[in-house]
This record gives C-alpha cells, sequence and structure tokens, in this order.
C-alpha cells in the first residue's frame, strides 16, 4: 500500500481527528519508559501545578477562598507533614455536592468531605481538614494531579502498543495528542471507513511526526484500528 501522500499540517490534522475541539496539545519530547526531568524543568512543574491548583480553587463553585490561611496551617501542621516553605492556597468548602458531582476524579477526592471543610492545595498535594474536629480528612494527590497522571499512564500503554505493532520506531520519544471519544458522529463524518468501529470512550492517538494515527480502546486495552494520515488516512494492514 502506498503511504506516499503528502502529510497534513498539524492544524488540519487535529481538523480530521478532533472534530470536536480545536485546542492544541504541545508536544514535548518525553521518554515513555524513564521519564528523567533536570532540576529547572522540575521546578517550573512545581510552580505550573501550584498555579493550576490555584486557579482550580478559584474557580471551582463549590469552594471559597479563605482569610485564615496561617492559623489554618499551624493546626493542620500539628496533625501531618506539611512543607512550609511552599506556597500553599487554602479554600473552604461551600458545596460539597456539587464538588463530587463534577466527575469521578473529584467524587472520589471529595467523597468524604463536608461544608466548611478547608481544601489546602501545595505543589506535591492537596490536604482536606476538618476543623470542627481537628482532622485531615483527605491527604494525597489533587484532582489536577490525578488526572495528569491518569492521561500520561494511558499515553505510556497506547505508545507500548504502538511499538509493539511497529508502527513508529522502538526509540521515539514522540508523545502523542489524545483525544477521548464522546461522540462518534463527527468523526465518522470525517472518515467514515475508518472511525466505522468507533464507540464512546475510545481513545485516538495521533502521532504527528509519524504520521500515524491509531483508536485505542481502554475497556480491551486493545489498538482496535490503526492508520498512517496524508490528504486521508490510510488504514494499515495486520
Amino acid at each position: 500500500m502506498d503511504f506516499s501522500a503528502q502529510q497534513l499540517s498539524e492544524d488540519q490534522v487535529q481538523s480530521l481527528v478532533e472534530p470536536q475541539t480545536k485546542q492544541k496539545s504541545p508536544r514535548k519530547p518525553m521518554n515513555k519508559k524513564k521519564l528523567l526531568f533536570g532540576g529547572g524543568i522540575v521546578l517550573l512543574l512545581a510552580v505550573v501545578v501550584l498555579q493550576v491548583i490555584i486557579v482550580i480553587l478559584m474557580l471551582n463553585p463549590g469552594l471559597i477562598i479563605s482569610n485564615n490561611n496561617q492559623s489554618i496551617l499551624d493546626e493542620v501542621a500539628q496533625l501531618t507533614d506539611i512543607n512550609t516553605s511552599q506556597t500553599s492556597t487554602i479554600a473552604e468548602v461551600a458545596d460539597a455536592d456539587q464538588l463530587r458531582d463534577e466527575n469521578a476524579i473529584q467524587a472520589q477526592v471529595y467523597k468524604d468531605a463536608q461544608n466548611g471543610d478547608y481544601v489546602i492545595g501545595f505543589e506535591d498535594k492537596m490536604v482536606i481538614y476538618r476543623r470542627s474536629e481537628n482532622k485531615i480528612i483527605y491527604e494525597g494527590q489533587s484532582p489536577g494531579q490525578i488526572l495528569r497522571t491518569t492521561q500520561q499512564d494511558l499515553i505510556n500503554t497506547i505508545s507500548e502498543l504502538v511499538v509493539e505493532k511497529g508502527l513508529i520506531a522502538s526509540d521515539s520519544e514522540e508523545v502523542p495528542q489524545v483525544n477521548v471519544v464522546a461522540e462518534v458522529d463527527a468523526f465518522k463524518a470525517q472518515s467514515a471507513e475508518f472511525y466505522v468501529n468507533l464507540a464512546v470512550g475510545d481513545v485516538i492517538a495521533v502521532y504527528n511526526d509519524a504520521g500515524v494515527i491509531v483508536v485505542y480502546r481502554p475497556e480491551t486495552g486493545v489498538i482496535i484500528n490503526s492508520g498512517r494520515f496524508g490528504v486521508s488516512i490510510s488504514p494499515i494492514a495486520e
């Protein structure tokens, strides 16, 4: 089969495989088996994580920013180890039910939270503190950190399968753009033949540098279709 068709631009590929969104995901060289970061990158990531936590706490309608920061931190420090050198953000739970209803990850994190509990966001973890009982309700990753970990695990799994199938080089460090399918019709309108077996919940991964696109089904852990893209998607024979 001839795969010599002209490669689409990144914007055109996104239009083809992500009809539900125009958001671009930055591609960063990353070894999928070993993630080794320099000290400068670790510091940058820590700052970004903290900024994300701050934005989430400020914008989430189920939380209100607290003004009792130092006294809350002093009380929490008596119950668990916290890094007092880190900048923290503290919010009070205003609507615990609303927080749990946002998504499955927040339902997991806030499952025992009550209105009036305090949420303290650090660079490396999140704490939910119930001041009325002087106890820690939750201590662990924030919803955003859990999401990022889940996404990275998914990307690593797909990339390992893609390498096993010989679709990309074994030493490739390319990070694919991924899109979880929420509605299949828009995809099938772009390429009915390629997406014929597409289902809600499938993951579409695009390797722009390699010119490869795959459809991965998480519930079975297999790649259900793969192809190379140029001006159109050409299925890869098994």
